[in-house]
């Protein structure tokens, strides 16, 4: 159902979110190297990869799996 208008109002006017919404975008600038949005960082044993631009459900369960479980063989 989202936000109301005053609340919205609220937010967009509070000086404490502003400050928090400026150093989330600093870190992810400065920290995780993430120049963009969308963006989605997954951390792993075996490093940080960020995969840019729209994910749907799909392509986020392959990459999930393939990441967990390596490739899997295709059934012929």
């Amino acid at each position: 159902h989202g936000m109301g208008y005053e609340q919205t109002n609220a937010c967009a006017h509070n000086d404490n979110i502003a400050r928090e919404i400026v150093s989330n975008r600093q870190q992810a600038l400065t920290q995780l190297h993430i120049q963009g949005t969308p963006a989605f960082l997954f951390s792993g044993a075996d490093g940080n990869e960020i995969i840019y631009g729209a994910l749907n459900y799909a392509k986020a369960r392959d990459y999930l799996n393939l990441r967990l479980y390596g490739p899997q063989p295709v059934n012929q």
